[in-house]
C-alpha cells in the first residue's frame, strides 16, 4: 500500500502543488468570514483540485481538504455552520463522491493504470471539523453525532474511520503534524 499511496501522492505533489494552502486559509468560510482552523500546516485544497478536474463541466462534491499517508487518503471537511438534518445529506455526498469519484477521474486523468477498483480498496479517513460555538457542547457527544447523521454505517464500508472534532481539538490534534511534502 505504502508504494501506491507515495505514487498517489506524487501525482497530486506535481500535477496540482500549486493548490496547497494552510489549513487555514483552506478552512476559511467567505459567507460568516471566518477560519475554522488556525494551523498554517499545508495541505491540498481538494476543492480548488476538483474544480480544475471538472472544468467547466459538473464538479463532484468534495471535502475541502486531502492529505496522504502511507497507509491512507485522509479527508477534511471544515462545518462552519450549524450541524442540521440537511448536513446530513451534504457530508455524505462530499465524503463519497470526492473520496471515490473524485480520486478516481483525479488519477485515471493523469495515469491510466488507477482502475475503480484500486481506489475503492485504498483505505479512506474522513475528518469533520465543525464550529463547537454554533453547536453547542456536542464535543461531549461526538458518538451522538456520528450516529445521529447516519454516518456510522460509512465507517468500515466506504471509510476505514469518520471522525468529527470541533476547530479547537483539530487544531491540537494536528498542530504538529506535517500533511504534506511542500516541495
Amino acid at each position: 500500500m505504502q508504494m501506491i499511496m507515495n505514487d498517489i501522492e506524487n501525482i497530486f505533489q506535481s500535477k496540482y502543488g500549486r493548490y496547497i494552502k494552510s489549513l487555514k486559509e483552506i478552512s476559511y468560510d467567505d459567507t460568516n468570514t471566518q477560519y475554522l482552523s488556525t494551523l498554517d500546516n499545508k495541505c491540498f485544497c481538494y476543492d480548488d483540485i476538483m474544480k480544475e478536474i471538472y472544468c467547466s463541466e459538473d464538479t463532484v462534491a468534495s471535502p475541502d481538504a486531502i492529505f496522504f499517508s502511507d497507509k491512507a487518503i485522509f479527508f477534511i471537511e471544515f462545518k462552519n455552520g450549524e450541524m442540521t438534518k440537511g448536513t446530513k445529506k451534504q457530508l455524505k455526498i462530499k465524503g463519497i463522491e470526492g473520496g471515490y469519484i473524485g480520486v478516481f477521474d483525479t488519477l485515471s486523468k493523469n495515469k491510466d493504470t488507477y482502475t475503480f477498483d484500486i481506489v475503492r480498496n485504498i483505505p479512506k479517513k474522513y475528518i469533520i471539523v465543525y464550529n463547537e460555538n454554533k453547536n453547542g457542547g456536542i464535543d461531549k457527544i461526538l458518538g451522538h453525532y456520528t450516529k445521529k447523521f447516519g454516518l456510522t454505517k460509512y465507517e468500515g464500508t466506504f471509510f476505514e474511520t469518520i471522525r468529527i472534532m470541533t476547530q479547537k481539538d483539530f487544531d491540537r490534534k494536528f498542530k504538529t503534524k506535517k500533511l504534506v511534502k511542500v516541495l
